[in-house]
């Protein structure tokens, strides 16, 4: 694999091949500035934003993973009010997205990480939560489930050795996946999501407040 990360936004492309550089906008941890312009990009334009990402490294995957969960709580700590607004009756609110996120932390993305760690071969099973009622989780819980939910799974893949990373899981209906497939996987499912709440956050009425 490549050492050289590249994005591609609105056309433009990012490269980076430089170790951790900067400090990110909330103060805490370093990015490197790729990161925070390209977060930067996302914020901006939740619904044109596209990324292409080739040859990341997993330490470049790690850090986007820990950078996505934080901003994601920025938002919905912004919304915790309003928690049990949604854009329509068929759509989730703050509420539902939070404990989503959490659950599918703990239940699938930590569970399967935590199975690398201690099978040479594990089979995995298809995994969805969208039909479940997370009408009684409160946002702000939910929110600190998954920050810790995150640190202990972010901790865990820092220090596995190399060969975990290149064993393989039997999928039951992606076939075969690697522990950095895993994580790619959830940096799309975080996108996806960011994307969703960062929209409705636009879009919410001050009037609609339950």
């Amino acid at each position: 694999m490549t050492n050289d990360c590249h994005y591609e936004v609105q056309g433009i492309t990012y490269h980076n091949i430089s170790a951790l550089e900067a400090v990110d906008t909330w103060g805490k941890t370093p990015f490197a500035p790729w990161f925070v312009q390209l977060l930067g990009w996302y914020t901006a334009r939740p619904t044109k934003m596209k990324v292409i990402m080739v040859g990341m490294s997993k330490e470049q995957l790690i850090e986007m993973l820990r950078a996505t969960q934080r901003q994601f709580g920025i938002i919905l700590e912004s919304v915790a009010e309003n928690q049990d607004w949604q854009p329509d009756t068929e759509r989730w609110s703050f509420r539902f997205i939070a404990a989503h996120m959490a659950t599918v932390e703990e239940e699938c993305f930590l569970d399967r990480v935590k199975r690398f760690s201690t099978e040479k071969s594990p089979h995995f099973e298809h995994y969805d939560n969208t039909g479940r009622d997370f009408g009684q989780f409160e946002l702000i819980n939910s929110l600190r489930e998954w920050a810790a939910l995150r640190r202990e799974l972010l901790d865990m893949v820092s220090s596995m050795p190399e060969n975990t990373w290149h064993r393989s899981a039997a999928h039951s209906t992606r076939g075969t996946q690697t522990l950095l497939e895993l994580l790619h996987i959830m940096l799309e499912h975080d996108q996806e999501h960011l994307q969703e709440v960062q929209q409705m956050n636009i879009t919410q009425s001050p009037n609609s407040k339950r």
